[in-house]
C-alpha cells in the first residue's frame, strides 16, 4: 500500500493534501486490485506499483468532479465548466494502469 510519505517524498506528489490522501489512496488501490483480478499481497507492492498508485491518486483527485457528477457542460453568467466524458476517464485510467509491472498485468 502507498502512504502519504511515499507520495510526497518518493513520487514528489503535491496535488493531494494529507487529510484527503487516505480517500484517494483507497480508491486507487481498489482500482489496481480490481484490474489485476487477484488478491495482491504485500510483496506485490513494489516501487513500480506504488508509483502507478500515486499517478492514479493524482488522476482521481483531478477528475473527482467528473467521476462523481459526469457533467459534460455548464455555463452560468459567463462561468463555464465541462468535464471529460466517461470514455475519456476510462481511457485515462487504462493509460495509467498500463504502467503496472508485467507480473501484475498478466492477470488482466
Amino acid at each position: 500500500m502507498v502512504d502519504y510519505s511515499y507520495y510526497t517524498d518518493e513520487y514528489s506528489g503535491t496535488l493531494v493534501k494529507e487529510q484527503d490522501f487516505s480517500f484517494f489512496s483507497k480508491k486507487a488501490m481498489k482500482i489496481i486490485q480490481d484490474n489485476c483480478n487477484r488478491e495482491l499481497c504485500e510483496c506485490d507492492y513494489t516501487d513500480d506499483v506504488k508509483y502507478v498508485a500515486c499517478e492514479l491518486i493524482d488522476y482521481l483527485f483531478v477528475n473527482n468532479k467528473t467521476i462523481d457528477k459526469n457533467l459534460s457542460s455548464v455555463s452560468v453568467d459567463g462561468v463555464s465548466e465541462s468535464y471529460n466524458s466517461t470514455d475519456d476517464i476510462k481511457r485515462g485510467k487504462k493509460d495509467i494502469l498500463n504502467g503496472l509491472p508485467q507480473e501484475l498485468t498478466r492477470y488482466l
